[in-house]
């Protein structure tokens, strides 16, 4: 395998046998490699994933150097190219600029995906029974369901298009019908979606707290890159969706088989087809919209350029009332003081959320050296005020688990905008016309 230098006139070539994870390359993919090594007589050793390989080149590299790889060609030879930090910015700006206008609120994708399980997919029988598709328990929500239609709250209802679309079906005694042709594979990924919200019946514990970040999808592609399997994720079970609703579209849905359980004229099934094909779009359009947001948080998770501190942002579903929230968390790591010089790291989790009847509300917390402060901005002044009633049970459950607490307070404020990957070195608008 050879490794072609765009700005050096030169390759470097892999001297040592190619694992089965190197076979397997395919084209467009970024490899992040490890330098072992100095090169020394136009030898080095490098670590890509865990395969350890000797290279001949003749660009100089330096042991604990980290080089980015572009798969040009795969199959039994593939070949390599090193690509410099701007390229790999571009990329970024790249799937920026197509993200940001499809990304919609998980808040949205969990009402739209409520409202069509709770009218069509209920009725299907249970995928359960298939051992190849445990069902997850999804939880009840606190209240029953509106009809379609009839809104309880704005965060509990769906779009207008997808309550429009199930109307279509519903009013016309064809929902076993329409039923039938959802396959088990996508109820069953429209279920493990809504059954990863974490309860809100009681405190949340840890454990669930952990099991909802692992199961995100932030690293989804980093285990696969390690050769590790990716086990389910919040992001897999979207790719699922979209596969699926995807699939379905594709088939020819203009024969009359929702007609042959009951009978119905003409311009009825023909109604009930039209609404059937815009309820997959409309799905669809929201599992592109919720795979855009895991995306974009996935691009906020990049490692930032002269930088000590490293970031992670995710968002973690909590079932409230007869809704999903949706929290976004961001977990940062410093381990520089204002000098420059390597400290304790200092960890910083910035909570953000929109609840009623507190509104919108922003936690920043730090923590270094078992010390813990926390600063709450609050959009309603009402909400900041009760907030400092409370802080007194904060303080005393920082304190149980073991920490010194520093600074707690509320204010009223509006709450900082959510971050953004870093595009200012590629701008996401064009000027130029």
């Amino acid at each position: 395998m050879e490794i072609p230098n765009l700005t050096i006139s030169s390759r470097i070539s892999l001297e040592s046998s190619v694992t089965s994870l190197l076979k397997n390359l395919q084209p467009g993919q970024l490899l992040h490699a490890s330098v072992l090594s100095d090169s020394t007589q136009n030898l080095v050793k490098l670590k890509i994933g865990t395969a350890e390989l000797i290279a001949r080149t003749q660009v100089s590299l330096r042991a604990d150097q980290r080089i980015t790889l572009d798969v040009i060609k795969g199959g039994e030879l593939p070949e390599l190219r090193l690509v410099k930090e701007p390229v790999i910015r571009e990329y970024a700006t790249d799937a920026l600029r197509s993200i940001l206008p499809r990304q919609i609120p998980m808040q949205r994708l969990y009402a739209n995906l409520q409202a069509v399980y709770n009218n069509i997919m209920r009725s299907l029988p249970q995928p359960g029974a298939d051992p190849k598709l445990p069902q997850p328990p999804l939880a009840t929500p606190a209240t029953s369901q509106p009809r379609v239609g009839i809104p309880v709250t704005a965060k509990s209802v769906a779009d207008r298009e997808m309550l429009q679309a199930l109307q279509t079906i519903t009013d016309r005694s064809t929902q076993p019908a329409v039923a039938k042709q959802f396959g088990p594979q996508l109820v069953q990924a429209a279920r493990n979606i809504l059954a990863a919200a974490i309860p809100n019946s009681s405190n949340i514990t840890p454990t669930q707290l952990r099991q909802a970040i692992l199961g995100y999808g932030l690293f989804m592609e980093a285990q696969l890159a390690a050769g590790q399997p990716p086990g389910s994720s919040f992001k897999g079970d979207l790719l699922q969706l979209l596969f699926q609703v995807g699939n379905l579209l594709k088939k020819d849905l203009t024969q009359p088989q929702m007609t042959q359980v009951t009978p119905a004229p003409q311009s009825t099934t023909a109604v009930m087809e039209t609404g059937f094909i815009k309820l997959l779009e409309l799905l669809f359009r929201q599992a592109e919209g919720g795979l855009a947001r895991v995306h974009l948080n996935q691009l906020a998770s990049l490692p930032a350029e002269d930088t000590t501190r490293q970031a992670w942002q995710f968002e973690v579903p909590v079932r409230h009332q007869d809704h999903v929230d949706s929290f976004l968390i961001r977990l940062e790591q410093d381990q520089t003081n204002s000098q420059g010089k390597s400290t304790e790291p200092i960890w910083y989790v910035t909570l953000t959320f929109d609840i009623e009847p507190l509104g919108p509300i922003q936690a920043k917390i730090s923590l270094q050296n078992e010390e813990v402060s926390t600063m709450f901005l609050a959009e309603r002044a009402d909400s900041a005020e009760l907030l400092n009633q409370r802080m007194s049970d904060l303080n005393q459950a920082f304190t149980d688990s073991g920490l010194t607490v520093g600074k707690l307070f509320a204010r009223f404020g509006t709450p900082e905008p959510e971050p953004t990957p870093d595009a200012t070195t590629s701008p996401l608008l064009d000027e130029k016309a």
